[in-house]
C-alpha cells in the first residue's frame, strides 16, 4: 500500500490495497481508485491542506518535487 501527501499539488493519497488500479471515479474533491474487484484500491484527495489539519497531513510521507501528470484522456487501465 503507498500513501503520501504531495505539498506541491496539496494533494493527499490513501492507498487501501496493492491492486492493479482498473478505473478511477472523478468526485469534486478528487479522485477513487477501484480495483478488477469493483472495490476501493484508495482515494485521491485534491487541496488536502483545506480539508485535513497539518498534523495529521504531516504523518504522511512527503513527495516533494515528484509531482506527476497523468494523461487523463486514456483509460486508466492503460497507465498503470
Amino acid at each position: 500500500m503507498r500513501s503520501h501527501y504531495d505539498p506541491d499539488g496539496d494533494i493527499l493519497y490513501v492507498g487501501f490495497a496493492d491492486a492493479k488500479i482498473v478505473r478511477s471515479d472523478k468526485h469534486d474533491w478528487g479522485l477513487v481508485d477501484i480495483g478488477a474487484d469493483d472495490q476501493p484500491v484508495g482515494i485521491e484527495y485534491w487541496g488536502a491542506s483545506r480539508a485535513f489539519p497539518a498534523q495529521l497531513l504531516d504523518a504522511f510521507p512527503r513527495l516533494t518535487g515528484k509531482t506527476v501528470v497523468i494523461d487523463t484522456r486514456r483509460p486508466a487501465a492503460d497507465r498503470a
